[in-house]
């Protein structure tokens, strides 16, 4: 049978917040005066914001300072993207995918990610090793 590991870019420390508080997006966008869309574009790393005012607004909402939350690095990738989310396919007996999932997946570490040409590739190879 062919099974498929999906990997999906999240800002990681706003995942741990809303993890940690037990918030969602909309918590998030209530917290910090903002909308659940725009939110949605911090999670995905696809906007980073740049206002003095809504920055200020993070770091009350959440109290947190900004660059925990937005390091600098993630400017970059306004400019370039990421994909939504990976996908790796692989031919699988049940007896390997019981395996596989039995074993915890090594993804990089943030800071390997953000200074990697292209941050998905290191991702993508952790996979990959862990469906092998």
């Amino acid at each position: 049978m062919k099974v498929a590991l999906v990997a999906k870019f999240r800002n990681g420390a706003l995942v741990a917040l809303l993890r940690e508080r037990g918030w969602n997006q909309e918590a998030l966008a209530r917290a910090t005066g903002t909308s659940a869309t725009q939110v949605s574009l911090w999670m995905q790393m696809r906007k980073v914001p740049k206002s003095p005012e809504v920055r200020a607004r993070i770091e009350r909402g959440t109290g947190m300072l900004f660059e925990d939350l937005f390091p600098p690095e993630l400017a970059a990738l306004e400019k370039h993207p990421l994909p939504k989310e990976i996908a790796v396919i692989r031919e699988m007996t049940v007896p390997q995918l019981r395996e596989a999932l039995s074993r915890e997946i090594a993804l990089p570490s943030p800071e390997e990610t953000l200074i990697a040409q292209e941050p998905y590739a290191l991702a993508l190879e952790a996979i990959s090793k862990h469906l092998s």
